[in-house]
């Protein structure tokens, strides 16, 4: 909102919780009218996202999944000189869906990091991205797996 990020709940797999912010978003959302809160900033939103998932495990894999309703992004830097090449050193993929139509810049951060661009037509539509091709993860390249051994007796 107002072109800044906030992370509405902490990492988890506890769905709860996750339910309760976006419900205490939408509270906000009817507060502030029609019009919503400000611009949308893409940027700042990855750089939030990016940062909370620099710290998890290399092991496992790391996905930002945007829903954007907005047509465009006001950004305070470039996004493909800063952003993007942070994202790809630390091996997140960012995917995108979109509520209204195709933002040129969302598609393009999901081509370069591996991450998949879609539009939704209608709800069952959003209901199968996020679900169908979002809630499994993508196979694991061997190339960025970190593993070590440990000799057993």
């Amino acid at each position: 909102r107002n072109g800044e990020a906030e992370m509405l709940s902490q990492l988890s797999s506890n769905a709860k919780a996750h339910k309760v912010a976006l419900q205490s978003l939408s509270v906000i959302s009817a507060q502030e009218g029609p019009n919503g809160g400000g611009e949308f900033s893409l940027q700042n939103g990855l750089e939030l996202a990016g940062r909370s998932l620099g710290h998890q495990p290399r092991h496992g894999t790391r996905e930002i999944v945007v829903l954007v309703a907005a047509l465009s992004t006001c950004d305070p830097g470039n996004l493909f000189t800063e952003t993007l090449p942070r994202l790809q050193a630390a091996n997140i993929r960012v995917s995108t869906l979109s509520l209204v139509a195709e933002v040129h810049v969302c598609r393009k951060i999901a081509e370069e990091t591996g991450g998949v661009m879609g539009v939704a037509l209608d709800k069952p539509m959003v209901r199968d991205w996020l679900l169908g091709g979002q809630s499994v993860p993508p196979p694991a390249l061997r190339t960025q797996m970190e593993s070590s051994g440990c000799h057993m007796l």
